[in-house]
């Protein structure tokens, strides 16, 4: 899966910077975290920033992920919108709270997760694959000494009933409107999809 990340949006969001200005450091440990979650799911990271050291936009593949940065001439909004045109018959999760953004995709039929949510997704992972680590040698054998046997699967369970969509005989009769409102249907099947590949 291709997860399209747009830069700022995160970084305001989940690191509590409300400027334009981010210091080298915040954006090398970002993506650096990135770039590990990438390795560890088999996810291509995308992380589109606005502005750059150019006129145009400039790419360049920084620790597993394929940093942009989208140039003077366009914001990272209009790159997005450019990329996930360009690739839309792939598997593409864009994360955004970008109000804007997460419509066009929507228009694109392609699944977008808010950024908090995204990061606590990749938080839980990290420290699970963290706590998976834990192994030991015996007789020649590995032995898992964790008691994470299961992590991954309680955690895409969690995940996953955060989403699931309600069946028709578990709501009273007569409540199209809310099955409308709430979204059940094909867009949720695809979004849990996604989430296990998170």
């Amino acid at each position: 899966m291709i997860i399209v990340i747009d830069a700022y949006n995160v970084m305001h969001a989940v690191f509590k910077i409300y400027s334009k200005k981010v210091n080298e450091r915040q954006r090398s440990r970002f993506i650096a975290q990135l770039g590990t979650y990438g390795k560890r799911k088999g996810n291509k990271i995308v992380l589109v920033f606005d502005g750059g050291p150019y006129e145009w936009p400039y790419k360049e593949h920084v620790q597993g992920v394929y940093v942009v940065y989208a140039g003077v001439h366009q914001t990272a909004d209009d790159y997005i919108k450019e990329y996930l045109d360009e690739h839309r018959s792939k598997d593409l999760l864009l994360v955004s709270s970008d109000r804007e953004l997460r419509e066009y995709a929507a228009r694109l039929d392609i699944s977008v997760l808010r950024v908090t949510k995204f990061w606590d997704i990749m938080q839980d992972t990290m420290q699970t694959s963290d706590d998976n680590k834990k192994i030991s040698v015996s007789g020649g054998n590995v032995v898992k000494i964790t008691e994470a046997e299961h992590a991954d699967l309680d955690r895409l369970m969690m995940q996953a009933s955060e989403v699931v969509p309600l069946k028709s005989e578990d709501m009273a009769h007569d409540n199209t409107e809310f099955i409308q409102k709430h979204g059940v249907g094909k867009k949720d099947r695809k979004l849990l999809k996604k989430l296990k590949k998170l």
